[in-house]
């Protein structure tokens, strides 16, 4: 997610952030580039869709999605202001009781 936030971007930089919103983890990935127009946002967590020059499977953010789903968590995105998009990515914490089997 981090190599292709850079690569399709076309940031110099990004931000990675995370807070706790019990029963959850936040995890923010952040870049300041070029941005994701609205009628594509809908369609790159779909099986197969690539987006501009350097979409290679169209896999990436596909596995990216089932495997959030899978874990009980989700993923989206923002629009970063004032240029850029924010990856959103929620993660159900594990209880004791699931972290000791």
């Amino acid at each position: 997610m981090i190599k292709n936030a850079l690569i399709h971007s076309k940031s110099d930089h990004l931000e990675i952030k995370s807070k706790i919103k019990e029963p959850f983890c936040e995890v923010r990935v952040i870049d300041f580039g070029i941005g994701i127009p609205e009628q594509v946002k809908d369609k790159i967590f779909e099986e197969g869709y690539k987006y501009s020059d350097f979409g290679k499977s169209g896999l990436g953010l596909y596995f990216v999605k089932k495997s959030m789903k899978r874990m009980g968590g989700e993923v989206h995105i923002k629009n970063t202001l004032p240029q850029g998009v924010t990856f959103v990515l929620t993660f159900k914490i594990a209880t004791d009781s699931q972290v000791a089997n």
